[in-house]
């Protein structure tokens, strides 16, 4: 969970039943955990 001033990177998709949408899925990543790939680049 991300807590107070904390960023993340949210990416969400709908989940389809017959071709209705019947909720959502999210995935949320904290940025602090893409630092060092940011700063290695």
């Amino acid at each position: 969970m991300l807590f107070g001033s904390e960023k993340g990177l949210f990416v969400a998709a709908p989940i389809r039943k017959s071709g209705k949408i019947i909720g959502v899925l999210t995935v949320i990543k904290p940025k602090k955990s893409l630092i060092p790939f940011i700063e290695s680049a």
